[in-house]
């Protein structure tokens, strides 16, 4: 996704972006003595609205390119009113309250709104063939001397605040040549040369937006110069601390992956969502299936994977490469894979197999045996005999099963956890203000049981992140 890609959206569409105002198209690119500004429109009451658009975090340049272009447009037309408005997918509040303070209008556009936006029109990003042909040559990550053993963790989740590091931008300078060094704070020493990184930026628009192989082991070193434009801080950009090298090969920016996508699918009624910007779900109508029940309130459903991920990993998924992990964690085009269901119910299931445990909902059952088979037949999955004598006992003896073999045993770090936080250390204490994300303090909550995270014991931690 190019900036002239949300550009070009908003000059098409823009009762998408600015419902209530009637804006009409004046010129896109419109020159003003040799400069030019991305788009003008004209409104109801007869006035220009500029608009100028930034991809990723809004600069400080911006609001003196954009006053620039009031002036030589307010020369050209002295009797007209002049509107301005700043659009980004990130602004930093204490940049927004300054403008908004000068009279400078600012319009956050989130990736998802423009994902959904140009899927409604059918636009086609301008670099959408240049991620397209992006190699995953998944042989030679895989291949590498370095990897560790499939029991050890090879794949990392590498966070980006997009309030301190454009990360959007990063990922699409082609100057970079989709290569970039990451500050490595936690797990120094089991971070190797060869392991996978999953990119995932947090805040409003949290999600995977790359897969990068990462490339050395971490070292001492300063940021590279290519690299300084795109801190909004200055003190990672400068400081020699422990970095890696990484490659990224596949760049996700125009299909990130969201949790609330699943919520959406899953939804009997149109969902609604925390803000118009369309990031949270918050109520709509969830059969249960687990318990029978119908849910409204998006905070009492997990996202559960069918077969969870601990007993994936031990009928087959631990000989997996990192991509086909990553696949399987984030499998939307199956219903039988990901559902949204009663999140204590899910917690009570845990990582068992149905002999272990079924459904309360009787009348559920048959359909959790047939959709549990049919994700371990897809995904090429086992199941040892306990399992299936339970499936057969459910669906009789003639129906289709797995193949039987044991489970396999050992450390299941890279795939215990549900993307995008991997399994938590729960070694030592944590408190909201050690939490980047809201997924990595659910992690923290779940698998620690830090009640502290959670003091009014309503299951949502930390509610400044996950508010």
């Amino acid at each position: 996704m190019l900036e002239k890609d949300i550009e070009n959206l908003i000059a098409a569409h823009p009762k998408e972006f600015f419902p209530r105002e009637e804006f009409k198209l004046v010129a896109q690119q419109h020159t003003i003595k040799k400069r030019r500004l991305d788009i003008l429109f004209e409104d109801k009451y007869g006035r220009f609205i500029i608009i100028e658009v930034k991809r990723g975090i809004l600069s400080r340049e911006a609001s003196g390119q954009v006053i620039e272009y009031y002036g030589l447009l307010k020369e050209q037309f002295p009797e007209k009113s002049i509107e301005l408005i700043l659009c980004a997918n990130t602004i930093p509040n204490e940049r927004k309250t300054f403008l908004e303070n000068v009279g400078i209008e600012c319009k956050e556009i989130p990736v998802s709104q423009l994902v959904n936006i140009a899927d409604k029109y059918q636009y086609t990003f301008l670099d959408a063939k240049r991620h397209e042909s992006e190699d995953l040559d998944l042989s030679v990550i895989q291949s590498t001397d370095s990897v560790s053993t499939s029991d050890e963790i090879t794949t990392w989740i590498f966070q980006a605040n997009p309030k301190e590091y454009d990360i959007l931008n990063a990922l699409s300078d082609e100057k970079l040549e989709n290569k970039i060094h990451w500050y490595v704070g936690q797990h120094k020493k089991r971070i190797k040369q060869g392991h996978v990184a999953l990119i995932w930026m947090s805040g409003k628009e949290s999600g995977i937006y790359a897969v990068a192989q990462i490339m050395s082991d971490p070292l001492e070193t300063e940021e590279d110069e290519a690299e300084k434009p795109y801190w909004l801080s200055t003190e990672k950009d400068t400081t020699s601390t422990l970095r890696v090298r990484l490659k990224i090969v596949k760049t996700m920016i125009n299909n990130p992956v969201f949790r609330h996508e699943v919520l959406i699918a899953e939804s009997n009624s149109p969902v609604e969502f925390k803000t118009d910007k369309g990031c949270r779900v918050v109520s709509g109508s969830w059969s249960d299936p687990y318990s029978g029940k119908t849910i409204t309130d998006a905070s009492k459903l997990d996202i559960d994977h069918m077969v969870p991920l601990k007993e994936a990993h031990e009928s087959g998924g631990h000989a997996w490469d990192a991509y086909r992990r990553r696949d399987y964690a984030n499998d939307l085009s199956d219903p039988n894979t990901l559902i949204a269901v009663d999140r204590g119910l899910n917690r009570q299931k845990g990582a068992s197999d149905p002999a272990d445990w079924l459904p309360p909902n009787q009348a559920y059952q048959a359909e959790y045996a047939q959709a549990w088979v049919a994700v371990k037949l897809k995904w090429g999955l086992t199941a040892d005999a306990a399992e299936i004598a339970a499936l057969r006992g459910i669906l009789g003896g003639d129906a289709e099963m797995p193949l039987m073999a044991e489970e396999c045993s050992g450390p299941i770090n890279p795939f215990a956890a549900k993307l995008p936080v991997a399994q938590v250390d729960c070694s030592a204490k944590r408190y909201c203000k050690d939490m980047s994300i809201c997924d990595e303090a659910k992690a923290y909550l779940i698998q620690c049981g830090y009640k502290n995270l959670d003091r009014d014991g309503d299951g949502v931690p930390c509610e400044a992140l996950c508010d």
